[in-house]
């Protein structure tokens, strides 16, 4: 265990104030087989978890920060597989988390303020109220859930879910069902291999791209729509109450897949990759 001291100095209505803030870091390793990890009460922090090929146990390393009281342990094993990451539980204090675990374990959960980021997890379920979050290489599906904070996925073998009030959202390689909500920010997808999306933002531009013909829906009160996709035979329905429209695919209204799309003020457009 390592622990340093840092000063943070605050100006007062009597004069300057100075307040000790203590940082210490420890590494855990954990016993039991883990299966699952779930975020529980961590009001602010930032997660990263990874798993690794060959891997035979999980191992935490967090970093606390704390004005008063040093917080003792914060994780713990719950039912035989699942690690449950807590935060501090008072004010002034918060617990950075990286933990490495065997392949196949889901997360759950969130946290109050700070970033999350996954690598090789099997399953996703998080929110942060304000933070990135950030997961690449998911087996399943994944939602997300931010409050102000971008999200990041890439290499996603089932389907994704992201709700966003502020921030943008990049896509790639997504495979299965895409839904995103957006309050507002840019929506940028590549190399989606899903069947059916639907894309929402009240402003921002969206940015699709797909590899296999899908039913799309993307909508946006401000910004451009621009959707890429297989050539083909395509129900298409575009407007824009202030823009161009170009269609390049062959609008078929018999066709299985359909796209809709709409702008309030920017262009519309659909190319035949």
């Amino acid at each position: 265990m390592t622990a340093t001291v840092a000063g943070l100095v605050v100006l007062g209505a009597c004069g300057l104030l100075t307040t000790n803030r203590e940082t210490f870091s420890d590494d855990s390793p954990v016993a039991e087989k883990i299966a699952a990890v779930r975020l529980d009460g961590l009001g602010s922090g930032s997660v990263r978890l990874r798993t690794q090929d060959g891997a035979t146990g999980t191992t935490v390393h967090r970093e606390v920060h704390y004005a008063t009281n040093k917080p003792g342990v914060t994780q713990q094993v719950d039912g035989g597989d699942t690690l449950v990451l807590r935060g501090c539980g008072e004010n002034n204090c918060s617990v950075d988390y990286d933990v490495v675990a065997p392949t196949g374990v889901k997360i759950t959960g969130g946290v109050g303020s700070g970033s999350i980021e996954l690598t090789k997890v099997a399953e996703a379920d998080v929110r942060t109220s304000s933070g990135s979050v950030t997961a690449r290489g998911v087996a399943g599906s994944v939602r997300v859930e931010v409050g102000s904070g971008s999200v990041t996925l890439s290499d996603v073998g089932g389907a994704a879910t992201v709700k966003s009030s502020s921030g943008s959202v990049a896509l790639d390689g997504v495979r299965g069902a895409l839904a995103v909500q957006a309050g507002s920010g840019r929506i940028r997808g590549a190399n989606l291999g899903g069947d059916q999306a639907d894309v929402k933002t009240s402003s921002g531009e969206i940015d699709l791209g797909f590899t296999t013909m899908a039913s799309v829906t993307a909508q946006t009160g401000s910004g451009d729509v621009t959707l890429t996709v297989p050539k083909g035979n395509y129900r298409v329905a575009v407007d824009t109450n202030s823009g161009n429209r170009s269609v390049d695919v062959v609008q078929d209204p018999a066709a299985t897949h359909a796209l809709t799309l709409h702008t309030s003020s920017g262009d519309v457009a659909v190319k035949a990759a």
